[in-house]
C-alpha cells in the first residue's frame, strides 16, 4: 500500500531490542530478561520491517568446556547500559543478527527493511562495517546515494520503498555514530 509513499508517511512496524529474545536464551545466562519470544528472522517473517540491534564492544566467551574457554572483545548484541553493564560474555555476536537479516532479505527481495544500530561500539566501526559489508553490502541503500556526501544525516524523508527497490537495494541502516568514517557512509 505504501510502496510509493515517502518515508515520512510510510509504515515500518518495528521491534525494540529485536535481538533480546527468549529464542536465544540458554542456561549460560544470556538474554534472561527478553523483550521478545521469537528470533529476529521470525519477527521479520511476522511483518516487522524495522529491527534494532544494540551493538556493544565487550568481552565474549568462546569454547564449550572450561579448558577451551577463551575471552576476547567482540561486537556483541546485548541489552545493557553504555558501560556494558548487563552484557553477558555468551551474548550473540553482531554477525549472527546480521545473518538472520540477510537470510530474510535473500528470501524476500521485494521487502524494504530498516536496521537501527544502537552504537556502543567504542569506535570499532571497521569491524562492524566488515560484518555488514560481507553479509548485506549489495543490499544497502545509503543516504549518500540519495543526498551525496558522507552518508551521515537523517533518514531521507522524501525517499520511498519503491525508489530503494528500483535502485536494486532493500536495506537502510541508521546509526547515531561513526560519522566521518567508512561506517558512517
Amino acid at each position: 500500500i505504501d510502496q510509493n509513499s515517502p518515508f515520512k508517511r510510510a509504515v515500518f512496524p518495528t521491534t525494540h531490542n529485536s535481538f533480546n529474545s527468549k529464542a536465544y536464551a540458554n542456561l549460560n545466562g544470556h538474554y534472561t530478561d527478553p523483550n521478545h519470544t521469537v528470533s529476529i528472522y521470525d519477527q521479520l517473517r511476522a511483518g516487522i520491517r524495522a529491527v534494532e540491534m544494540d551493538v556493544h564492544w565487550t568481552s565474549h566467551l568462546t569454547g564449550t568446556w572450561p579448558w577451551e574457554w577463551k575471552y576476547s572483545n567482540e561486537l556483541l548484541l546485548c541489552h545493557a547500559q553504555g558501560n556494558n553493564v548487563g552484557c553477558h560474555p555468551n551474548d550473540r555476536v553482531f554477525a549472527e543478527g546480521l545473518d538472520e537479516l540477510s537470510r530474510f532479505l535473500n528470501e524476500n527481495p521485494n521487502e524494504v527493511v530498516l536496521l537501527y544500530v544502537e552504537d556502543y561500539m567504542q569506535g570499532h566501526y571497521s569491524e562492524a562495517l566488515n560484518m555488514v559489508q560481507s553479509r548485506l553490502g549489495s543490499r544497502i541503500y545509503t543516504a549518500s546515494a540519495h543526498y551525496g556526501g558522507n552518508g551521515c544525516g537523517e533518514l531521507p524523508r522524501d525517499l520511498s520503498k519503491a525508489q530503494v527497490r528500483a535502485a536494486g537495494k532493500n536495506l537502510l541502516i541508521m546509526c547515531a555514530g561513526g560519522c566521518g568514517t567508512a561506517w558512517g557512509a
